[in-house]
């Protein structure tokens, strides 16, 4: 959000009573702006409609906006072999709102991953055919024409344990002399 400001003054103590108009690339814009695109924009000011004075247009002004850096929290999960692995994915703004659509490649155990994130901004993928052992996951995401690109840090696994097998021995054998 921006809140446009100008300063008009008139010379040799004039009064003013004229319009003040305010655009952004040559559209009309209200005193306060939200939702620019990333990118650099051009503000003018138009002061007109003054019965004693010209009317008059500013110089333009650049207004550049920032791609906005998303923030990627990544889960892992526990899961005893052969268990399906499972990450989490949270993909979300500087101030904590949801991200949906963002793509986020992942990539657990040298094998890489593409999900997107849902209206939430959450995105998850189930992991088949791990052996026991635990994998780091990382996570990045590419900019887009408003979000720069994004990557978890952090220390979240995906950790498979061990399973322990069942071994049944009979409790006893018979056997019959000679053929043991």
């Amino acid at each position: 959000e921006i809140k446009l400001n100008h300063s008009i003054t008139a010379p040799e103590g004039g009064d003013l009573n004229g319009a003040i108009t305010y655009y952004i690339d040559g559209e009309y814009a209200e005193t306060v702006v939200s939702g620019l695109s990333a990118g650099t924009h051009t503000f003018t000011v138009l002061y007109s409609e003054d019965p004693n004075f010209n009317d008059v247009e500013s110089a333009p002004v650049s207004i550049t906006v920032n791609k906005a850096s998303p923030v990627i929290n990544v889960a892992g999960s526990e899961k005893t072999y052969p268990e399906n692995g499972t990450v989490l994915l949270n993909v979300a703004n500087e101030n904590g709102n949801p991200l949906p659509g963002i793509t986020v490649y992942v990539t657990v155990n040298d094998v890489d991953y593409v999900v997107v994130t849902n209206n939430g901004g959450v995105a998850s993928l189930s992991i088949s055919g791990l052996d026991a052992g635990e994998y780091p996951i990382s996570a990045v995401t590419l900019a887009t024409d408003d979000y720069a690109s994004a990557s978890y840090i952090g220390n979240a696994k995906v950790v498979i344990k061990k399973i322990t097998p069942i071994v049944n021995i009979p409790n006893s054998y018979i056997v019959n002399y000679p053929d043991t």
